[in-house]
């Protein structure tokens, strides 16, 4: 082999050998997730319980007129207030109470969709059924 291309392929692995060393520079095989951002609520509970109780009367009043879709969405945004409403009360149960509606609504929404009236209706009183648990503890 010519010492020219000797030369070339030492200078080639060496700066090969940098960029691996300088790639590598920081890696980490378990990154450290990042931490999770409080949750600050922009309202006080007693307006989000006022946007809730008019979701659900739209969900209602939609059911009612057969608006499947309006009614759908509703249900959707109900499901995400509820979740939302997860983070007002550090309590297990009241936790507990507003996943369980979370979830229920996200079935409603579903049902719905599907135009399945009689899953809705079943749907809509169990989602009460939570509420009311929920405010017979909690509502001052």
């Amino acid at each position: 082999m010519n010492p020219v291309r000797v030369r070339a392929l030492i200078v080639a692995l060496l700066g090969l050998g940098a960029f691996l060393a300088a790639t590598q520079l920081g890696y980490s095989e378990d990154p450290k997730p990042a931490a999770a951002r409080a949750y600050k609520p922009v309202q006080p509970i007693h307006e989000m319980m006022e946007g809730q109780k008019k979701l659900f009367g739209e969900i209602k009043d939609g059911l009612l007129d057969k608006q499947w879709n309006k009614a759908s969405q509703s249900a959707w945004i109900l499901a995400e207030v509820a979740n939302a409403n997860s983070y007002q009360n550090e309590a297990a149960d009241y936790q507990a109470w507003a996943a369980k509606m979370a979830q229920d609504c996200v079935t409603l929404a579903q049902n719905l969709k599907k135009k399945d009236e009689a899953g809705a209706k079943e749907l809509i009183t169990k989602v009460g059924q939570t509420c009311q648990a929920c405010h017979d503890k909690y509502q001052k």
